[in-house]
């Protein structure tokens, strides 16, 4: 039967498709909703800039009225006070070329109509023109604009603007005087509502003085429109109230405020827009009903809200009828992979199959098990699996190909080894997917695992040449029994009672600290192994009474059974090796012997160690003994010397220099190599320069004193091919006397920073077969010279030829020519040798003359 029971998937998507469709439904009304508010604002924002712009224009009619106005005043008639001329000034002008259509006066200094056009100002006899505010105002000498009251029978109010006269100055340092007034009024007639309407797309303006009185108002202008500009105009007064930070309202002017135009949302159910007027302070407002505003916006909502109503339904009934369809197929589909599942269950291998997409169809149990866990179907398929999906690729079969799951570390117990073999699905000709068996050979992988381990931990054994380095192969190697960590404890090399830790695997992070050193006495498994020589097995029940001074140590591990060995060396207990296992049954009897088995043979790697360290102390003792430092004055000759020891192994080397004054004065430099390393190199090594101490007091030749050791090296075997340089400096005579057998070339600079190599007399290695050899001589005219003997550590390095390394050296010594002998040392060890770890010692022997 199936693992999986059936499920209604045809409900499943139309519950998907329900929400998506719900939430795509939500998200249109949102943005219906957000677009209906936004036009709302920008028709709002709209009334705001036709008031605004209504405003700009009202001041710009004003300010082109009083300019006009004002240009007329300056005539000459009127400098003149010729009330004739002034007749005469006003018909030529034809105020109402100049839109003054009201007509226009000039009142005298005593408050009479001098002349006009026409006769009077309509609506204002003109005897009453001397009492009007305005005229007033201009004979204080200021400009001002006054609303006259309406003619009898209609709503229009004439606009009088009044401008101070002045005539000629009595005197050149005098100011003239006002002579009169000039008056011009506007009325507007029913035209300029419809231009009104043109400009601005509405005649819903109203104009209004400070008092809240209408100056204008279009066809449209009633009492509730006024009554609304009266209420704008209040509410500007309170935004200006509090603009102004402190000022009283009876303090508050124009300039008091920024609140020059602006727009209300919402007053009497109205939108409203205002502009303040700068020069009569009038407030220009325009005002549109709310419902009238945004009914073609709401039209517009509705509408769209209908058709996404629409949309919703029809999107409903069609999930509605593809997941019944949807369920039909599926419970097809359901009842024949039930079928087949049962056939997979009773294969005796594990089974897997993906589709062409590389996604999971079927597993059966032992699939599931192999994989560690049971792929969810229709999902993609684990990386355990992908090389099904190379034999979909390839379209051929791929056979044990072995792959890891779970954890990538090989002692955790999550991680499985996989043998996975995969072919190809094909129907008509097509790639429809992959089978792939799953085969679990973890316990055969760790099996093979751990003797390559233990094999490859024995050749390290035997290559091992220190204590340190048998414990750090053997912390490691132990693994291979299933230790799950270890450590090595080995006799402090001073302290008799204490034991060092030289080397641990497999502890967490500071689970070893405080572990430096151990009291042989302390009650823990390994110092009772080291102190008793018993092997010791613990389990966690009886570990924490037996051992104490473990403290947590056992608990916070999480292991179930401990192990000790003893280490033997040279006949005595060198130190012990502890191992923790997760399972007490890891350390049964059969593992019990293997371990100590393996024990034997890290005594065995310990004693053998302890033997080369021996010999390895013996040979730096003779090598130092031999390698004295060599400086000072001999005969007119300066002398520094360096010995640096390879880093990179831990036997002696060959390397070998001396410096012998000579009987007639002269100063020989001696340096050569002994083939190999280790005590036999450094007991080679002494001989050889032994015998060339002893016979350079037969010659002062270099090439007769490399003859002569020619000879010394056929009996020596381990002295033969040997290389050696040999240079006798006579300091009085300026001359350099050098001979070479299968060394590197000497180096030398003189005064003036010239250098080069000594290469004219090279010949080869010492004792290859008996015959001549070649000596050269080079003078040098001026002192300051200095000539270096060196062994090939300083010039050879790991993937460069020998070539790069002498043109460093002889670069180096021409930059330091005017340095002391043992600064041109130290910069050749610092500037050639170079900083990192030697693959060979390195000797320089230094002298100048």
């Amino acid at each position: 039967m199936s693992r999986a029971p059936r499920r209604r998937l045809g409900l499943g998507v139309f519950a998907i498709a329900l929400i998506v469709i719900l939430l795509l439904t939500a998200f249109g009304y949102a943005a219906l909703r957000a677009n209906y508010e936004q036009n709302q604002d920008e028709a709002i924002t709209g009334v705001e800039r036709t008031a605004r712009l209504a405003g700009a224009l009202g001041s710009s009619l004003i300010g082109v009225a009083q300019q006009e106005l004002a240009v007329l005043s300056r005539s000459p008639a009127i400098l003149d006070g010729d009330v004739e001329g002034i007749q005469r000034t006003i018909d030529t002008v034809n105020p109402a070329s100049l839109a003054f259509t009201g007509g226009m006066v000039w009142v005298n200094g005593v408050g009479q109509v001098s002349a006009s056009w026409p006769r009077g100002v309509p609506g204002t006899a003109a005897t009453d023109l001397g009492s009007l505010e305005a005229v007033k105002r201009a004979f204080g000498g200021a400009t001002a604009i006054e609303t006259l009251p309406a003619p009898a029978g209609t709503t229009m109010r004439p606009i009088a603007f009044a401008v101070p006269t002045y005539g000629s100055a009595p005197a050149i340092d005098q100011l003239p005087a006002v002579n009169g007034v000039l008056v011009a009024s506007v009325v507007l007639p029913l035209s300029a509502q419809d231009a009104l309407k043109t400009l601005f797309g509405t005649d819903a303006v109203v104009v209004i003085d400070q008092a809240g009185g209408p100056v204008f108002g279009g066809p449209k202008t009633n009492q509730r429109s006024v009554a609304i500009a009266g209420k704008a105009l209040d509410r500007v007064g309170e935004l200006a109230k509090k603009d102004a930070k402190g000022v009283t309202p009876d303090d508050i002017t124009a300039k008091d405020t920024k609140m020059t135009d602006g727009v209300f949302r919402d007053i009497d159910g109205s939108v409203v827009g205002y502009s303040k007027m700068g020069a009569p302070e009038w407030l220009i407002v325009l005002e549109r009903p709310r419902s009238e505003l945004f009914a073609p916006l709401r039209w517009q909502f509705e509408r769209s809200l209908f058709a996404l109503g629409l949309l919703f339904l029809v999107s409903l009934l069609g999930a509605a009828l593809a997941a019944m369809r949807l369920d039909r197929v599926h419970r097809r589909e359901t009842d024949s992979r039930r079928l087949f599942q049962t056939v997979l269950e009773q294969l005796p291998v594990g089974v897997a199959a993906v589709d062409k997409a590389g996604r999971v169809v079927v597993t059966n149990d032992r699939a599931d098990a192999a994989l560690g866990a049971r792929p969810e179907p229709g999902k993609r398929a684990p990386d355990s699996l992908r090389v099904a999906l190379e034999a979909m690729r390839s379209r051929s079969v791929v056979r044990d190909l072995e792959v890891r799951v779970g954890s990538w570390k090989p002692t955790d117990d999550e991680s499985r080894t996989l043998v996975v073999r995969a072919a190809p699905v094909e129907s008509g000709g097509q790639v429809t997917g992959a089978a792939a068996i799953v085969e679990d050979v973890t316990e055969q992988r760790e099996r093979e695992a751990r003797s390559t381990r233990l094999a490859s931990a024995t050749a390290e054994l035997a290559l091992a040449s220190s204590r340190e380095q048998v414990a750090s192969v053997v912390a490691d190697a132990v693994r291979a029994f299933g230790a799950q960590a270890a450590m090595v404890v080995l006799r402090h090399p001073t302290l008799e009672n204490r034991l060092i830790l030289a080397s641990a695997s497999g502890f967490s992070e500071g689970a070893t600290d405080g572990w430096e050193t151990i009291d042989l006495e302390s009650s823990t498994p390994v110092a009772e192994a080291a102190r008793t020589g018993q092997q010791v097995f613990v389990t966690i029940d009886e570990a924490a009474d037996r051992f104490p001074d473990m403290g947590s140590l056992f608990a916070s591990s999480g292991n179930h059974a401990w192990a000790a060995l003893p280490l033997r060396s040279a006949g005595r207990i060198d130190g012990a090796l502890g191992m923790s296992f997760r399972e007490i049954g890891d350390i049964d009897m059969s593992a019990r012997s293997q371990l100590v088995g393996f024990a034997a043979l890290v005594s065995q790697a310990l004693d053998r160690a302890s033997r080369q360290s021996i010999e390895h102390d013996v040979a730096m003792v003779l090598q130092r003994g031999l390698l004295q430092p060599a400086s000072g004055h001999f005969e007119g000759v300066e002398i520094a010397s360096r010995y640096v020891p390879a880093e990179d192994h831990l036997e002696v080397g060959g390397d070998f220099f001396d410096v012998l004054p000579l009987a007639d004065g002269a100063v020989m430099l001696v340096i050569g190599d002994v083939v190999g390393h280790g005590l036999d190199a450094a007991s080679a090594m002494g001989q050889l320069r032994s015998a060339a101490r002893a016979l350079s007091a037969t010659t002062s030749s270099p090439a007769r004193l490399l003859e002569l050791l020619d000879r010394f090296a056929a009996v020596v075997p381990p002295c033969r091919f040997a290389t050696a340089a040999i240079v006798v400096i006579s300091a009085d005579r300026r001359t350099l006397r050098y001979s070479v057998a299968g060394h590197p070339s000497p180096v030398w600079h003189d005064a003036t920073g010239a250098a080069g190599l000594l290469d004219g007399a090279l010949s080869r290695p010492l004792g290859v077969y008996p015959s001549t050899r070649p000596e050269a001589t080079m003078t040098i005219t001026e002192a300051g010279a200095t000539v270096c003997l060196y062994t090939d550590g300083l010039i050879e390095k790991r993937g460069e030829i020998i070539d790069v390394g002498l043109d460093l050296l002889v670069a180096t010594m021409a930059r330091h020519h005017d340095v002391s002998c043992e600064v041109v040392a130290d910069r050749l060890l610092a500037e050639v040798g170079g900083s990192g770890p030697q693959r060979d010692d390195i000797c320089i022997v230094c002298a100048r003359f």
